[in-house]
């Protein structure tokens, strides 16, 4: 009996070990954007589905084990999410939208949600593996920041298919902003308190050069409340320094016509002269927040023809994929309009219900960080309609989810002892 007993300790033991492994690897691979990045730059010739499958094969003791589980809420979204996604494609109407284009999301929703699910297994059983997971996190984050500022310096180093402003391994530049603030909600708690006023210094450095508006504005969200909770003290001396430093920059570089009679970046310094269109246009845009550069123009544009779509068929929707076989290069920018065009008026639901459930009754730290990632989550769909398939966010929801029930875990614990 003491000699199975013990046995069996050994094999937990090296679950465990094993788990750990396997949740760094995921946060190394996927929440990185490096699966993607090998392929896009012809390192690897294997698409990242390949590498999913893989990592899922290694998955499987973890998955099989006596402590593998699913949140039952989470089950009960995906199951309606999957359901829904089925009834759209079995009924759409084959005049607004391809089939093969309609069955590739329908497959990619699939794939998704499987990622999302496990993550969530990878990343339970208890607070040992998530520490691990927001070290490593931290080191995809410091890592990412570095990269950018690399990628300003020298723009076709990552990729010949540079989008104009600094991504590193993400490639697109949004991407790169917002895995940077996602990263910083999870991670910031593993800085020591004295230095996280650095480490949110340095997240903002590798944001600004992303230029990602809409992620710079979730980075000040985030901001205030983690100093209204006291969770980060802004030494505002530096800040003003800081800020002071790149007002004069500012003004140095662009002010006047911004680049026709003002002082080109690239004219003064050593910056490769590829980025000095981008930078205008987002001085510019500073300069006067109503001007519609290319790309608000066609966020306007889908979004309008997105209304249009959505009011002709509000009940049930258009069909599966519609926003992607359309008259624009690009879907809606909107996670909510995307999901309300293809199903009607309960698409709206679609993304906001899978963040509260992995943010549900959150206890402690976890209900913190609960709030800082729903208010992320909400107002950058409002910008990405791709939130739900890239890697990096599904990892961040797999994480809030396994640290939400862990809390329940924890005070159970209290109470019963």
């Amino acid at each position: 009996m003491m000699i199975s007993t013990l046995a069996l300790s050994r094999k937990d033991s090296f679950l465990d070990f094993y788990q750990i492994v396997l949740a760094i690897i995921a946060i190394l691979l996927f929440f990185t954007n490096l699966d993607l990045y090998l392929y896009i730059a012809g390192i690897i010739p294997y698409p990242p589905t390949i590498l999913i499958f893989g990592y899922a094969l290694f998955s499987l003791p973890v998955v099989f084990s006596k402590y593998s589980s699913l949140p039952r809420y989470f089950i009960f979204w995906a199951i309606a999410f999957i359901s829904i996604s089925s009834l759209s494609l079995l009924i759409f109407d084959n005049s607004r939208v391809s089939y093969p284009i309609a069955f590739q999301e329908f497959r990619l929703r699939i794939l998704s949600t499987i990622f999302l699910g496990l993550m969530i297994v990878v990343f339970s059983k208890d607070g040992v593996i998530q520490k691990w997971v927001k070290k490593a996190i931290l080191l995809a984050v410091i890592l990412a920041v570095f990269n950018n500022i690399y990628d300003f310096f020298h723009p076709f180093v990552f990729c010949s298919c540079n989008l104009g402003r600094p991504a590193g391994l993400y490639i697109n530049p949004n991407q790169s902003g917002y895995s940077l603030v996602l990263g910083m909600i999870f991670s910031i708690g593993v800085v020591k308190p004295k230095y996280r006023f650095y480490f949110w210094l340095f997240v903002g450095i590798g944001l600004i050069l992303t230029l990602s508006r809409s992620a710079i504005i979730g980075y000040l969200f985030v901001t205030l409340l983690l100093a209204k909770e006291k969770k980060l003290v802004i030494y505002w001396k530096s800040t003003l320094v800081l800020i002071s430093l790149l007002l004069i920059t500012y003004l140095i570089f662009y002010l006047g016509n911004l680049g026709s009679n003002g002082i080109k970046l690239t004219e003064v310094g050593n910056i490769n002269s590829f980025y000095d269109y981008s930078i205008s246009v987002r001085m510019e845009w500073l300069n006067n927040p109503f001007l519609l550069d290319e790309s608000d123009s066609l966020r306007s544009r889908v979004i309008e023809l997105g209304w249009i779509m959505f009011l002709q068929h509000p009940l049930f929707g258009n069909g599966l994929g519609s926003t992607l076989d359309w008259q624009e290069i690009v879907s809606t920018h909107n996670m909510y309009l995307y999901y309300m065009v293809d199903h009607g008026i309960i698409g709206i639901f679609i993304f906001p219900i899978l963040i509260w459930v992995v943010t549900k009754h959150a206890r402690g730290e976890a209900r913190f960080i609960g709030l800082l990632f729903t208010t992320l989550m909400l107002f950058l769909g409002l910008f990405s309609h791709n939130l739900l398939t890239e890697r990096y966010v599904l990892i961040g929801f797999a994480l809030m989810s396994a640290m939400n029930s862990n809390s329940h875990r924890t005070i159970s614990k209290h109470l019963y002892r």
